[in-house]
């Protein structure tokens, strides 16, 4: 059996629904390679359309720092903005609908918990908006992701930044490729550890649902098996994902229980899978039932054929036996005649 490299992998999920036969009978660690494969390129291109927008968002963000912000430091991964009360920019027309800046700090744990989570919960109310506190930031894009991500500064910045003017500068000219580059290594890693937890709980998931939909049809698989179909089932909802991520970003079109619809197609992949594994099985046993008819019919055809010429010979010898003792008898009669 040829094996197949991953693009093949990739059209044959998505295409060929009697090709998961083989890959269920895959290697799980050749599985699990292909699902790294496929999470990374589906997280890179998602780092694209943050960076994107991060850039589409830059004019705004120099005017707004210019006018409203006083000051602006950062230095061994603390943000200090300098404002008199907390800054919260609402405008659905904005690229990120909502920026909330509180770079305070609290000395009081307890304030500062409910103080970061009635920002959270502002959050929820947008699709896509960014919290930037003292020493993290978080984003909630709830196209990418159900929650929110933390992200720590000091794990993507490694420089610092001393007043607004500094600030500007930093966000322009040749430091912004530097930045970028840095940004965007860090949230590839990070971004990429959150997709493939959250790919492989789905897969195993998808796997318990395979195993017991199998038992439900009378069809005896491997758990192996079940993971390995709900691990190529999950291709089709994640292109179509990135596809929906994609043409949100450049027209704002949505589609609302996106959501419910991504984990329906995985769900009816694996369904549709193990009926045609147990289809083909069918079709294989069905095959073989009828070789079995034709090599028992070939078998009695040829006895019957031995048969028959068995007795065709016995009929020979009896026949050569009555002409030996004709011949005989005649001799005898011969023999035994006398002259009057």
């Amino acid at each position: 059996m040829e094996e197949k490299n991953f693009f093949k992998k990739f059209w044959t999920s998505i295409t060929d629904f009697e090709g998961y036969e083989e890959l269920a009978a895959g290697s799980t660690f050749k599985t699990i390679i292909y699902i790294i494969i496929l999470t990374l390129i589906f997280t890179a291109v998602i780092v694209g359309i943050n960076v994107f927008k991060l850039n589409a968002s830059l004019d705004d963000v120099k005017d707004y720092v210019s006018k409203n912000i006083e000051d602006i430091t950062y230095k061994d991964g603390k943000l200090d903005v300098k404002t008199e009360e907390p800054i919260i920019i609402e405008s659905e027309e904005n690229v990120i609908p909502i920026i909330i800046i509180d770079t305070k700090g609290y000395e009081n744990k307890a304030e500062y918990l409910e103080k970061t989570q009635n920002y959270r919960e502002k959050l929820k109310a947008y699709n896509v908006g960014i919290i930037l506190l003292d020493d993290h930031l978080v984003i909630r894009n709830s196209m990418l992701t159900e929650g929110n991500d933390i992200i720590e500064y000091e794990k993507i910045l490694d420089l610092e930044i001393t007043g607004k003017d500094g600030f500007i500068n930093v966000i322009s000219g040749r430091n912004l490729m530097a930045i970028y580059a840095v940004i965007s290594v860090a949230m590839l890693f990070y971004l990429f550890i959150i997709y493939l937890t959250a790919n492989i709980m789905d897969i195993i998931i998808l796997g318990v649902i395979g195993k017991i939909f199998g038992l439900i049809v009378k069809l005896k698989l491997r758990y192996k098996a079940t993971f390995n179909i709900g691990a190529y089932a999950l291709t089709l909802p994640m292109v179509l994902n990135l596809i929906y991520i994609i043409v949100n970003t450049f027209t704002n079109f949505e589609i609302k229980y996106f959501s419910w619809m991504y984990t329906s197609i995985s769900y009816i992949y694996v369904v549709v899978a193990i009926l045609m594994i147990k289809t083909e099985i069918i079709h294989q046993r069905m095959q073989l039932i009828k070789l079995e008819q034709i090599q028992k019919q070939e078998a009695q055809k040829a006895q019957e054929e031995v048969e028959k010429e068995k007795t065709k010979e016995e009929e020979n010898k009896k026949e050569n036996e009555e002409n030996k003792e004709e011949k005989q008898t005649k001799k005898e009669e011969k023999t035994g005649e006398q002259p009057v």
